[in-house]
């Protein structure tokens, strides 16, 4: 059995989200504040049975709820009436079981399918928020008056904070698929019975002990792991060892422990000559209570040893990044034994939160690729693991498949399973899929996205729009907003378009006009190079594309892409720019625009003199030199594209998508 699907509503910005789940791991990418870490934080609220919190009420329902309150309050509307209204925080688990049909053993799955449908397959288990108060306590909650409506909602909303925790009570219960108004209320502990869930939170404590001022050194937990009877479970080939170990602390233990109390007796016999009874029958004698076994656990701490010079270093010596490797790997390890106790009969789930924390991007890679293995070799359990991450270098590790994007608009997040675009857009998923694994998924972590066609516009672009600080408008400068810069080559742009639709991330395309002419010269048809002025059509690939999307028809003549206004070159969460006539002239590509835009710096005379080709060097090296030159004019297609891209909204209410 499987858990397929996680619905949550109305906790935060979590309005009203579904995440799939894969059957093996699941990674959940997204910016900063997007409502991962929400995610986790609602799981444990519901699993230790705590409460829910005023500040846990979605942002964008609160006014709502304070009209709603003040219209019960003055009997506007039945008390019935007010508690429908309220948006109730859930969590609803869906659970695939086809493939234990036929054992005859549900585990503790069993207690939450109560269809009778032997067709069925799936289990529905939601856990939530309801309302618990009746109509006189609630009442009593507020003491207002309520002759001045203004004031009155100004008063509940000051107390509502206060107060919220007492409204509701968590409650567990299987829903009928056949019905989903058929239900029946659990125990938690069924609950917590059918899913063992294990988090590894992203703050994990990893400091120098010599710097705590703590009981215990950092790694106390992990090495009195060593200690427990079933250690063998999760590492069999070490069981020697372990016995070995054990048995030894053992020994010296009881050893010691006798012949500190013998001396001890000794030393106090002749400290203490007065004070105590003298009989013949009563003698003082220590009685100590030593155990070695804690000792280890409170002052054992791993350190590090240099082979070549047969050295030990203390533990603060080595990097954050290396303990924090070591210290997931026992957490993974210490789960996996818990677990391995129960065969079937539940549902491991695993988080990891943010293991990037203090890695470079190499181990970050090594860790991602290797976590199911590692977890496969502790025991053969099952085990669904769902990780969170800002990291492109983690993402571009795993499959396509499995990586779950999260985009945050204005009031409220949702989530995007990348497995559904395979199936809207199943031609270009092969080179998405390859360009994304080769390059680092930073538009998962982008507010904004640019594309551009090779390593000059990259080296450039973060320069002119510098220069171009003062066109922007708005709160924030594009200078200051969170955008990623994507090299794709003019041929290929375009395959990215349905995945920036997919994904809703505004997007500049900067390109190449290529103005090409009919070469009449050869026996077949074939069309080469030229000016701007003397173009016929364009070669590049991502305009035609986009003329044919956008306008319907095939692209015949640079004078339709003369014509195009900024509404036709913008397309949804799209925005594509290309040279146009600055001056006299117009550049062909992104060199010869800027040289265009600088005539007097380059000795332009006549358009011939535009020409890339004249110049010696590559363009990269083109590039460099004028990012060292302290003034050159930005072209005017890359100021309208910037500027665009500054304006464009980063967060949508959903009418985009219509």
């Amino acid at each position: 059995m499987k858990l397929t699907k996680i619905n949550i509503k109305n906790f935060r910005l979590l309005t009203d989200i579904e995440l799939d789940i894969d059957d093996s791991m699941t990674l959940i990418v997204g910016k900063n504040n997007s409502g991962k870490t929400s995610f986790m934080n609602f799981l444990s609220l519901i699993t230790e049975n705590k409460k829910i919190m005023f500040n846990d009420y979605p942002i964008i329902y609160r006014k709502e709820l304070y009209e709603n309150i003040y219209k019960y309050l003055n009997e506007e509307i039945s008390f019935d009436d007010f508690k429908k209204l309220i948006k109730i925080a859930s969590m609803t688990f869906y659970v695939d079981y086809k493939e234990d049909v036929n054992s005859d053993n549900f585990g503790f799955l069993s207690n939450f399918i109560i269809d009778i449908d032997d067709k069925i397959t799936e289990a529905i288990i939601c856990a939530k928020y309801e309302f618990n108060l009746s109509k006189e306590k609630f009442k009593d909650k507020f003491s207002i008056k309520l002759d001045n409506r203004e004031k009155a909602i100004s008063e509940i909303k000051k107390i509502l904070p206060s107060v919220y925790d007492s409204f509701f009570k968590l409650v567990v219960c299987a829903i009928n698929p056949n019905n989903l108004d058929d239900f029946l209320i659990k125990e938690l502990k069924e609950f917590n019975n059918l899913f063992k869930i294990y988090k590894i939170s992203a703050e994990r404590s990893i400091g120098e002990s010599e710097s705590q001022d703590n009981t215990y050194s950092p790694f106390s937990s992990l090495l009195s792991k060593l200690f427990e009877e079933d250690i063998d479970t999760v590492f069999p080939e070490l069981k020697g060892q372990i016995e070995n170990l054990q048995n030894y602390v053992c020994t010296r233990n009881v050893d010691a422990q006798e012949q500190i109390n013998e001396k001890l007796s000794k030393i106090l016999k002749k400290a203490i000559k007065f004070g105590y009874p003298n009989e013949e029958k009563i003698e003082l004698k220590a009685n100590s209570n030593i155990q070695l076994e804690n000792q280890i656990k409170r002052d054992t701490d791993l350190s590090y040893l240099d082979n070549e010079e047969n050295e030990i270093l203390p533990n603060g010596y080595n990097g954050l990044g290396y303990k924090n490797l070591i210290k997931i790997e026992f957490e993974l390890a210490a789960f996996s034994r818990d677990v391995s106790h129960y065969s079937k009969s539940l549902i491991p789930i695993l988080f990891i939160e943010e293991p990037e924390s203090h890695m470079h991007p190499q181990i970050q890679q090594k860790f991602i690729k290797y976590v199911n293995d590692y977890i496969k070799d502790l025991n053969c359990a099952d085990i669904q693991v769902i990780i969170t991450t800002h990291s492109s270098y983690i993402s571009s590790e795993v499959d396509f498949e499995k990586i779950r994007y999260i985009k945050k608009n204005k009031n409220n997040v949702i989530y995007k399973n990348l497995n559904a675009f395979l199936k809207e857009d199943p031609e270009n998923v092969d080179f998405i899929r390859k360009y994304l694994s080769l390059s680092k998924c930073d538009m998962f972590f982008a507010d904004k996205v640019i594309l551009v066609e090779g390593a000059s516009e990259k080296l450039l672009i973060p320069d002119m729009i510098k220069k171009c600080e003062n066109l922007f408008s708005g709160k924030i400068s594009l200078l200051y907003q969170y955008y990623t810069i994507i090299e794709v080559g003019g041929a290929y742009a375009h395959k990215f378009f349905k995945f920036i639709d997919f994904l809703e991330i505004p997007t500049l395309i900067i390109t190449d006009i290529d103005s090409v002419k009919l070469d009449n010269t050869k026996k077949v048809k074939k069309y080469c190079k030229c000016l701007v002025s003397e173009g016929e059509t364009t070669s590049n690939a991502t305009i035609k594309y986009w003329f044919k999307n956008k306008e319907k028809k095939e692209l015949t003549s640079l004078e339709e892409l003369e014509r195009l206004t900024e509404a036709d070159k913008t397309d949804k969460f799209k925005h594509i720019e290309f040279q146009v006539k600055e001056g006299k002239y117009c550049g062909r590509s992104f060199e010869e625009a800027i040289i265009n835009a600088n005539m007097e710096q380059y000795n332009v005379i006549k358009e011939e003199d535009l020409d890339f080709d004249h110049y010696t060097g590559k363009k990269t090296d083109f590039a460099l030199d004028l990012m060292i030159k302290e003034t050159y004019n930005v072209p005017k297609y890359i100021k309208d594209g910037l500027v665009w891209l500054n304006n464009s909204e980063t967060a949508y209410s959903g009418e985009k998508n219509d």
